[in-house]
Parts: C-alpha cells; structure tokens; sequence
C-alpha cells in the first residue's frame, strides 16, 4: 500500500471515531416538560423530565449572564426520567439565562433559552448555625427565613412552630442527628400549617434511634408545600418526608 493511500486511511479511521463520539445536537422544546424553576438569594433549581415516560437519560444546565451562558452543572451520572439541578454561588438580584440539556442515546438534545432572577429580600429573618448544634426554632408566623449557611445539629435541626412561614434554604445543607440516641429525630419538623420548604439538602447523621424524618410533621399540618429538596437518610426506619397532613407538592 503506498504512502497515500495509508494517510487516506488514517484520516477516515479519525473521522470515524470523531464521528462516533461527538453528540449530535438537535433543539426542541417538546422533549421538556413539568419544567419547575425556582431561585433563591444566590442559588436556583432547575427541574423537569423527559416526555417518554420510559426513557431515561443523563442531562446538564447551562447558564450565565447572557445567552454566551460560560458555565454549567455535573453531567448527572446515571439515566433517569426526571432531571434535577442546583445551581449555587449565584450574584443576589440578577438575571441569569439558561437552556436545558438532555443526552439521550447519544443525541443532546437542547432547549430554548429561557431566564431566572435571583431575589433580593427585604423583609426576612435569616438564620444560620447555633452555637451549641441545639434545633433551631422558627415561631414567626407570616415571615420568611433564609438559611444563610449549611448547619449541623445533635437531634432535630429546624422547628418550625408557626403559621404561614415559608424557608428558603438558599441551596444549603442541613446535617441532622450528629449526635443522639434518640427515637423520632427530625432534620425539620412542621408543627402549624401553611409551610413552604424550599431549595436544600437534608441529610441525617450517623446517630439516633428509629421513626425518624428529614422532613416530618407528628399533627396534622396542612397546606405544606416542599420543593427543590434533596434527602439522605440511612438510619434504621428512617423517612425522607412524613406528614400527618396534607402536602401541596414536590420536586
């Protein structure tokens, strides 16, 4: 074989495995739906699923100030229908653009640009670690507090004993049940109704006894509505979420 037809046929063996390897790209909206979008003081979730209720695929968000977007999330590691993504570290009452992306048998397929702001709070009670890991109490009705920093708590983290009070976690971690042996231990417990939880991770520690929640209400405590939420729980009869009453709804 002569020396060009040796090149000739190391430049289609590299196209070939270029070809192979690089996603196609395809833009449609209609693959996206249930597309929930909530943003916080400096973080965001962005939630959705796939339209084929049996397909399963890896997905990441792209975002930035403009349309140039210039960041994104993790490639989620495994397939699934429904997609979720916290996006942390964001400037506090600013426009961000971002666009949806789904690998789905090795075709990427993108959505429309679509924007969210970030919200600057005026009237709001923040809340960050004790200084004794001791729960933390919230007993203001009609007020909104945020979690300005992950937490950690010896027994139950977050009390929530008022009407109407909604909890921005602001994409933080709440770490509960560092410390005790006890039965029933809650990363947050809702003791009135009217509750909104949004936009965190709850994560149980390697301590406590059974029947315990990352998210429980022991009355009955209607109206709750959680969102953008992440739980870990790995205690013996542990619970993500437990409520005695009615829930609005989850991402």
């Amino acid at each position: 074989m002569d020396i060009n037809k040796k090149i000739v046929m190391k430049f289609l063996l590299i196209l070939l495995f270029i070809t192979t390897t690089v996603y196609s790209q395809e833009q449609t909206d209609t693959l996206f739906n249930d597309v929930w979008v909530h943003s916080g003081k400096s973080s965001a979730v962005v939630f959705w699923q796939h339209f084929n209720i049996e397909s399963a695929c890896q997905s990441y968000v792209e975002y930035g100030f403009t349309t140039d977007y210039g960041y994104q999330t993790d490639v989620t590691q495994q397939g699934r229908r429904a997609q979720f993504h916290r996006i942390t570290g964001l400037e506090t009452n600013q426009e961000y653009h971002f666009r949806m992306v789904m690998i789905d048998d090795g075709t990427e397929y993108i959505s429309e640009d679509r924007t969210f702001t970030t919200k600057l709070y005026n009237d709001v009670v923040e809340i960050g670690q004790s200084n004794d890991n001791s729960t933390i109490v919230l007993n203001q009705a009609n007020t909104t507090y945020i979690l300005t920093e992950d937490i950690e708590s010896d027994g139950n983290a977050i009390e929530i004993s008022a009407d109407n009070i909604t909890l921005e976690l602001d994409g933080h971690t709440i770490n509960y049940s560092q410390n005790t042996v006890e039965d029933y231990i809650n990363g947050i417990l809702i003791n009135n109704p009217n509750v909104k939880i949004y936009n965190g991770k709850v994560v149980q520690g390697s301590t406590g006894g059974n029947y315990s929640y990352a998210v429980g209400a022991r009355w009955r405590a209607d109206g709750v509505e959680l969102s953008g939420l992440s739980i870990d729980v790995n205690r013996p009869n542990a619970y993500p979420i437990a409520l005695a009453g009615s829930a609005k709804k989850h991402y």
